[in-house]
């Protein structure tokens, strides 16, 4: 038992350090994004319903450090599974309420494959309205930290390390582009929340237009 909290506050420790850390390793005006959502999994077979909710990054500043108006995303389909791995087909709409309120239609495909201990993780979102049309490609992978997954395995967490990539494709205007490392932590199913598991995230991405450190909170079910 004194071996499994003393891992839980070494993973705990090596989490912060990282998010502390990584600011440092960019240039001026680094960004940070704040990524609360709730993910509906597909059933364990099969076709099912699924869905995908984010909360607005009430966090969200512009370069002069004045507040760029919330946005969250909502999104409902079908997805198919042979667990672990899933792919889901959803549709939905993304709210901005910069000053305005305004509605911004979403169409999207997420999937999850397995690959020994590694997982491989895919969106694709089409955003379609007006100026603002765009596509966004997101790619990450990680892998459990082989000398301490066993053990905190035990304490009921996984912490595995990794990266992920964005690719925004814009029909008028720039794109922006870029990669970087992350870490997390899984906390396996909570009876209390409804059996959720947890995962908490933070990644770094150097880009072509502005670095970002980027924090995901995300309830599993």
């Amino acid at each position: 038992m004194g071996l499994n909290i003393k891992m839980l506050v070494a993973t705990i420790t090596v989490l912060f350090a990282f998010l502390w850390a990584m600011p440092a390793m960019a240039q001026n005006g680094t960004e940070t994004q704040v990524r609360l959502a709730f993910h509906q999994q597909p059933a364990q077979s099969g076709w099912s319903l699924a869905g995908w909710l984010v909360l607005p990054d009430m966090t969200a500043v512009n370069k002069e450090g004045t507040s760029t108006g919330a946005t969250s995303l909502s999104l409902v389909g079908v997805g198919w599974a042979s667990k672990p791995n899933w792919v889901e087909f959803l549709i939905g709409a993304r709210v901005n309420q910069g000053g305005a309120i305004r509605l911004e239609p979403a169409f999207n495909l997420r999937g999850l494959r397995k690959i020994g201990e590694w997982n491989l993780y895919g969106e694709a979102h089409l955003y379609p309205r007006g100026q603002s049309a765009r596509t966004i490609s997101f790619i990450s992978t990680d892998a459990p930290v082989a000398s301490s997954s066993a053990k905190l395995d035990t304490a009921g967490m996984v912490l595995r390390v990794g990266a992920e990539s964005e690719v925004v494709s814009r029909f008028h205007g720039r794109d922006s582009w870029g990669a970087g490392p992350r870490v997390s932590l899984v906390l396996r199913p909570l009876p209390h929340l409804g059996a959720r598991k947890i995962a908490l995230t933070a990644a770094y991405q150097l880009r072509n237009d502005r670095n970002f450190l980027r924090w995901y909170i995300v309830f599993l079910r």
